[in-house]
C-alpha cells in the first residue's frame, strides 16, 4: 500500500533527523533512554510476544523523536499518527 510505504518513509526521515540532533548535542542521557528502549524491544522480540513487541517497537520509535527536543518534529509525528500506523502494519503482518 502507497500510503503505508509513504508514512514509513517520512517516519525514517523524521527519525534520521531527530537522531542528528541528538548526536550534535551529544546528549549521553538521551542516548542512553534510547539504547535501553532498544534492548527492551530486542528482549521482546526474542520472547516472542507481538502485542508487547507492538507496544515496544512504539516506545522505541517515540523516544527518538522525544529525545530530539523539538516541538515541531512530536507535533509532525503525532499528525502522522506513526503509532497507529506501527500497530496497523505489525498487526498485519
Amino acid at each position: 500500500n502507497s500510503d503505508i510505504r509513504d508514512n514509513y518513509r517520512i517516519k525514517a526521515l523524521l527519525e534520521s533527523f531527530a537522531i542528528k540532533e541528538i548526536i550534535a548535542r551529544e546528549d549521553a542521557e538521551d542516548l542512553h533512554k534510547i539504547e535501553n528502549a532498544y534492548k527492551d524491544l530486542m528482549h521482546s522480540y526474542n520472547s516472542a510476544k507481538p502485542m508487547q513487541n507492538t507496544e515496544l517497537d512504539i516506545a522505541f520509535h517515540n523516544e527518538i523523536v522525544r529525545a530530539g527536543r523539538m516541538a515541531a518534529l512530536e507535533k509532525i509525528w503525532l499528525i502522522l499518527n506513526m503509532s497507529q500506523w506501527t500497530f496497523v502494519t505489525n498487526s498485519s503482518n
